[in-house]
């Protein structure tokens, strides 16, 4: 075990997310607030040309972390059997579920079963295809439904909080298994048994995922949004085999919320 991973799994990950939650939710000066947001866009290179409003709107530096982009700025494929990327983002592994499993990165797999806490759930998904999608601290932070969709079930699993960066995801044994998340289970629109899941997953200085719909029987559009992160993570979209597919994309290639990745059957 290398020393790095030693430090980490004892570092109080989880206290440590809470402080961050807490000083990014706090109203500090309109001075020293501009400061913060301008060093923090200038050394992630955040483009401003597409933000919805002005560095001024901004009251705390989590308005600014969730901020909302201006209307265009991320056109919705709108043909009906195409699926989107729900988010930004850069891509991690994607492709086909097999023996249960999903590839984590070369070499490292987790279990489908733990991951979705529901083993039957899991089965189903065998032979379907997934797509990883990574949010670094640049990126639009809101997620949006990928195709048009009704949740059935949004559910919260509580786990660590450890860094889901490149590092991580080469060291960490199962890490999308251990750390919180919430599993939201999709219906397509013509569909009446589950078809998805999306699942979003936190991490370490992420102190929570918010969504902003409640499972029902009502439509959700494609493109409309379905929640955000509190300071960045991960999305993993997974499709069952007989509903459609993910096409497979080269890792670490960027992605846009709005662009085709796939299309249902």
């Amino acid at each position: 075990m290398n020393t790095k991973l030693i430090v980490f799994r004892f570092l109080p990950k989880k206290i440590l997310s809470q402080i961050m939650g807490t000083l990014v939710s706090v109203h500090f000066p309109r001075w020293l607030l501009k400061i913060a947001i301008k060093l923090f866009s200038r050394h992630f290179k955040v483009d401003w040309q597409i933000v919805s409003e002005p560095i001024e709107y901004f009251n705390t530096f989590q308005d600014f972390f969730i901020r909302k982009l201006k209307a265009g700025v991320r056109p919705i494929d709108s043909q009906a059997n195409v699926i989107i990327s729900p988010c930004d983002g850069a891509f991690g592994q994607t492709g086909v579920i097999n023996a249960g499993t999903l590839l984590q990165i070369k070499g490292r797999s987790y279990s489908l079963a733990s991951f979705l806490v529901n083993e039957p759930l899991a089965r189903e998904f065998e032979g379907g295809t997934y797509a990883t999608i990574y949010l670094s601290p640049r990126d639009y932070h809101r997620f949006h439904a990928p195709f048009n969709l009704r949740v059935t079930e949004n559910i919260y699993v509580p786990g660590q909080f450890w860094p889901v960066n490149q590092w991580a995801v080469a060291n960490v044994e199962q890490l999308f298994c251990v750390n919180e998340r919430k599993i939201m289970l999709l219906k397509s629109e013509n569909s009446s048994q589950v078809s998805a899941a999306m699942v979003a997953v936190g991490a370490m200085m992420v102190g929570k995922i918010q969504t902003n719909f409640v499972a029902s029987s009502a439509l959700i559009s494609k493109g409309e949004e379905m929640g955000y992160f509190e300071f960045g993570s991960t999305i993993v979209l997974l499709i069952k085999p007989q509903c459609g597919n993910i096409n497979h994309f080269t890792l670490a290639s960027p992605i846009k919320m709005g662009q085709a990745i796939g299309k249902f059957i």
